[in-house]
């Protein structure tokens, strides 16, 4: 892109500019370490499997698993805080974990969270600390809606007084639920879906209001959040506090309020400490 200055005036505008460009930029490749962690843990009732730690000069990775297969209680994302390798803190990277592609055994969903470079090959001894777990439970109950009724009307669920705030019925329907009572609060979140006369064939729309509340109690509106902001925020849980569904068609019945489970946030104190095996490979990269 070339500048091209007005002298009139301040604003720079660019403009693209043809040319040949030929240059080199020598790197050198440094090949990455593999150990093999083989520990098996639990995390709040959930076999976790640390499986293997790779050091690059570029990340520390970090290889893990989850079991979920059939279980009342499953984890969504699990949070690092940091490793200790060789005596050296890594801290884990916010936004660093990712799915690993090509999972040979569907029992198990297996992740990698990424921690600071660390431009050291050797290790003998790994200690992994946690820092939280985001779980999803499933707890099923449904509630009958009476679209003639008086509301608010209050529902017990999940330990919490929920109050239905608005049932209405017209072009959209309209369905409020609320809970503003986030202490001691079990879940942050509700999965559930809005039962209609029309069966499953009624599409919907979902708003939600709501709040986030670091570890140490201190509050902020879910509207005011921003990326520096929420960086800095120390563990944050969302907590939803008001769920609105609108019913899109003409005067569609909804019959019940149908609770399939709910999410919710352990913070965790777990420090897991492993024997790494080196995984030796071959010119060609096969272990």
């Amino acid at each position: 892109m070339k500048l091209v200055r007005d002298p009139s005036d301040s604003y720079v505008n660019m403009e693209p500019e043809n040319g040949e460009w030929d240059f080199d930029i020598p790197v050198k490749k440094q090949p990455s370490v593999e150990y093999a962690l083989d520990e098996e843990i639990e995390i709040e009732g959930v076999p976790v499997q640390l499986d293997k730690l790779i050091l690059a000069p570029t990340a520390t990775i970090l290889q893990y698993g989850f079991k979920n297969e059939q279980q009342e209680k499953r984890i969504d994302i699990m949070n690092f805080k940091d490793m200790e390798i060789s005596n050296k803190l890594v801290e884990a990277d916010l936004y660093g974990s990712s799915y690993v592609h090509g999972q040979p055994d569907l029992k198990w969903s297996k992740l990698q969270a990424h921690f600071e470079p660390l431009f050291e090959k050797e290790t003998k001894e790994v200690k992994i600390h946690f820092d939280s777990v985001n779980l999803s439970i499933d707890d099923q109950k449904s509630f009958k809606l009476d679209a003639g009724g008086k509301y608010p009307q209050s529902i017990e669920y999940a330990g919490s007084t929920i109050s239905i705030d608005k049932v209405e019925i017209g072009q959209p329907t309209t369905v409020i639920f609320s809970n503003h009572d986030i202490k001691n609060r079990m879940y942050e979140s509700l999965h559930f879906m809005i039962v209609t006369e029309e069966g499953n064939d009624s599409s919907m729309e979902m708003d939600q209001e709501g709040i986030f509340v670091d570890r140490n109690g201190k509050e902020y509106d879910m509207k005011n959040i921003t990326p520096n902001l929420y960086e800095e925020m120390e563990q944050p849980r969302h907590f939803i506090t008001v769920q609105k569904t609108k019913i899109l068609g003409d005067n569609v019945i909804p019959k019940s309020l149908d609770f399939f489970g709910y999410s919710t946030t352990k913070y965790l104190e777990e420090e897991v400490q492993v024997k790494p095996e080196l995984i030796i490979k071959d010119e060609a990269g096969t272990q």
